[in-house]
């Protein structure tokens, strides 16, 4: 029963990060998942995902910022549920008389609603949210082969909170410490090789040896333009 309990309060205490936070001060998925294992909550990252988007939906402005210090912040105070009216709204709504003034409240009050839901529509609209499959690259959505990244475990966790949580990561075992595998499934071509060469050297492509030959080939060809005389 008390693990049950905890599973309720699981977005609650997300929730509770994300009022702590901004636009400096971004919350990882990393900071999420160890504050629900300190209450006894284990969570999968795409669990995780689906309650950012409940929260989303229910009028809080969460935004997803990128990088090297990805993670999630609140952009402002929480936009009432639809249908329901602010604290303002609720004494103009009170202090109409009659008939005529129950109706000029209801109109006011259901504008407002109309407002308030435009405006969370508006801001996912033009938030930059990676979760989202819609705004994946397309070498990831509809990928069917699957690579393994190696890199330093903060950026595959910065990569992976990027691209929607679509893949794993995993410490390798005998590796330095903080070196992490991360596996994806893509489609293998210039616009995952392109991705990955922004990378620089902070990323290597270890496996399979078929996508290694054709980024290999794709590095030779860029080199190709540069080459003096």
């Amino acid at each position: 029963m008390a693990r049950a309990a905890n599973q309720k309060l699981k977005i609650l205490y997300i929730l509770k990060l994300l009022e702590k936070s901004d636009e400096t001060h971004a919350v990882t998925m990393r900071a999420i998942l160890e504050e629900l294992a300190a209450h006894g909550i284990q969570a999968e990252r795409k669990r995780i995902y689906d309650d950012l988007d409940a929260l989303r939906n229910f009028g809080y402005p969460i935004a997803a910022k990128r990088g090297r210090m990805a993670g999630y912040y609140l952009e402002g105070p929480a936009a009432p549920p639809a249908g329901e009216a602010g604290p303002g709204e609720a004494e103009a709504a009170g202090s109409g008389s009659g008939a005529s003034g129950a109706e000029e409240a209801g109109s006011g009050t259901a504008g407002a609603g109309e407002s308030g839901i435009a405006e969370t529509v508006s801001a996912a609209d033009s938030r930059e949210e990676p979760a989202r499959l819609s705004e994946a690259p397309e070498w990831l959505v509809h990928g069917d082969i699957r690579v393994e990244l190696l890199c330093g475990e903060e950026t595959a966790e910065a990569i992976l909170e990027s691209l929607g949580g679509k893949g794993s990561v995993r410490v390798k075992a005998g590796k330095k410490e903080g070196s992490a595998a991360l596996r994806l499934k893509v489609i293998p071509g210039e616009g995952f090789f392109g991705w990955l060469a922004g990378f620089g050297c902070r990323v290597r492509l270890a496996e399979p040896a078929p996508v290694i030959k054709e980024y290999r080939r794709f590095l030779k060809g860029i080199r190709n333009l540069y080459k003096e005389g």
